[in-house]
C-alpha cells in the first residue's frame, strides 16, 4: 500500500468524507490501482508523429486551415419523395404535423 492510514485520513478529511476503517483500506486500495493505472500510462510508449497528434493534418482535408470544403448540391426530387413516403402525413413536399403548442 502507497498510503499511510494518517495520508487517507487527511484526504478523507479534505473530502469532508467520514470513512471507517474498512472504508479506508478500501479507499487506499483504489488510490494504488489508480495510480498504477497513471503509471502505466506515463509508460506507454508515443510516436512524435503528427498525423496522429494533429487533427487537422487528417487526410480528406482540401481547405488551407485543414478543414474539408462543404459541398452543396440539391437534393434530388426522387429522394424527396422516398423520404415523404415513410411519414404518415405530408403536404405540399413538407412533412405535416399535429399543433403541439397553442400561443395564447
Amino acid at each position: 500500500m502507497r498510503f499511510s492510514d494518517l495520508e487517507i485520513q487527511k484526504l478523507a478529511q479534505l473530502a469532508k468524507l467520514r470513512l471507517n476503517e474498512s472504508e479506508a483500506k478500501s479507499l487506499a486500495g483504489d488510490l494504488d490501482h489508480i495510480l498504477d493505472y497513471v503509471a502505466q500510462l506515463k509508460a506507454a510508449p508515443t510516436e512524435d508523429d503528427k498525423e496522429k497528434r494533429d487533427p487537422s493534418s487528417a487526410s480528406g482535408r482540401t481547405q488551407d486551415d485543414g478543414r474539408r470544403a462543404d459541398r452543396i448540391s440539391p437534393s434530388e426530387p426522387e429522394t424527396v419523395l422516398a423520404l415523404l413516403a415513410n411519414v404518415p402525413n405530408s403536404e405540399r413536399g413538407f412533412v405535416k404535423f399535429k399543433k403541439i403548442h397553442k400561443h395564447e
